[in-house]
């Protein structure tokens, strides 16, 4: 039997929103052979959690907090910003 590799990202809730359920379902049609497993939180505790063996990826938006030397960043989806307002 093969072992199983595993990925855990830490996802912002706008990313479970903006697609990650499509993402990870095609993700794992072309590696079957790898676990993923998701966890919310805070921006700040995502962070801390790729510090950890147990994390591989923050999925989410990006500000000026994650702009560090040692991360790789990757650009999943561009999105607008828009406002609605009484008229």
């Amino acid at each position: 039997m093969a072992r199983q590799r595993a990925c855990s990202a830490l996802c912002a809730p706008v990313a479970i929103a903006g697609g990650l359920p499509e993402a990870v379902t095609a993700f794992q049609q072309r590696h079957a052979d790898v676990a993923v497993s998701i966890h919310d939180g805070l921006f700040d505790d995502l962070l801390k959690g790729l510090d950890t063996p147990a994390m591989d990826a923050v999925i989410g938006v990006l500000d000026a907090r994650a702009h560090q030397p040692q991360l790789a960043h990757h650009v999943l989806f561009d999105d607008r910003v828009l406002i609605s307002m009484e008229s």
